[in-house]
């Protein structure tokens, strides 16, 4: 259950950062993982990662990433992006079965 509320909760967001001039003043995306004793490796390693919001790598690892997930985004407004290099990707995948994006395929079907 927690899954498919993350899930539904995080498409909506997508949504609301899709809007254009939403991701004009937001244009990057920083990944912020629950630091604790629960939290999975590869969850952990992207903890920070930052990218454009249309960066491919948010294709993998928008959360939720794995069941019970309690990963989030955080926005980064333009201003606060001007002294920003994107990450690289961090070499690491999602859990099985969450390799995709759900919010942008749910908002396309």
């Amino acid at each position: 259950m927690r899954t498919n509320l993350q899930q539904a909760y995080m498409a909506g967001r997508w949504d609301a950062l899709s809007d254009p001039f939403v991701s004009d003043v937001f244009p990057y995306l920083q990944y912020i993982a629950v630091m604790d004793a629960n939290t999975r490796p590869s969850h952990a390693a992207m903890d920070g990662f930052t990218a454009p919001r249309d960066d491919p790598e948010w294709d993998t690892w928008y959360p939720p990433n794995g069941y019970n997930c309690r990963c989030d985004v955080f926005e980064i407004d333009k201003w606060e992006a001007k002294g920003i290099t994107p990450d690289s990707p961090r070499g690491v995948m999602p859990d099985p079965g969450f390799e995709f994006n759900a919010a942008a395929n749910w908002i396309n079907i």
